[in-house]
């Protein structure tokens, strides 16, 4: 199953950060990022959609311990995150990988040494365990010129 929901914009999702706060109700968060997104000329997410943002950036914060991150340091310097994920007693239940194929910031256009009029394209992964909290997640930017995904898939890969 493959569900879609308009791309929302980095600097709004930057704001519902902002603004969350746990000692106000979310529709306080929702009216202040519609407010945010009038101001920036962008699509307002739905009432749905910052909910459940705002619900994961808070497991998000409340997540991992110091003691976490010291160890995902050093397993980020052995080369194997997901591998110390499980060893801290985590299941990986489900994944998310998002596609965007956009053109380039000029940041990006420097950082990948693109030639004009290449794309890139930007791949967010979230991991989640089967409670739906998640365990890890990664953007990461290719040059549309240099790089091919394939995925492969069996019948029992697909959930009803």
């Amino acid at each position: 199953m493959v569900t879609m929901a308009p791309r929302i914009s980095r600097r709004l999702i930057e704001a519902i950060v902002r603004f969350d706060d746990r000692g106000r109700p979310i529709a306080e968060t929702y009216r202040r990022v519609g407010a945010e997104a009038e101001r920036l000329g962008l699509t307002r997410p739905s009432y749905q959609r910052i909910r459940e943002l705002v619900h994961e950036a808070r497991s998000i914060r409340r997540g991992p311990t110091a003691g976490d991150f010291l160890r995902l340091a050093l397993a980020m310097k052995a080369g194997n995150p997901d591998e110390l994920i499980e060893s801290l007693g985590h299941t990986f239940f489900r994944g998310v990988e998002v596609f965007s194929a956009l053109m380039p910031t000029p940041e990006e256009t420097e950082l990948l040494n693109l030639h004009a009029g290449v794309p890139v394209m930007h791949m967010w992964d979230v991991d989640y365990d089967k409670d739906g909290r998640p365990l890890q997640a990664a953007h990461d930017v290719y040059a549309g010129d240099k790089h091919e995904f394939i995925y492969e898939w069996n019948e029992g890969d697909i959930q009803p």
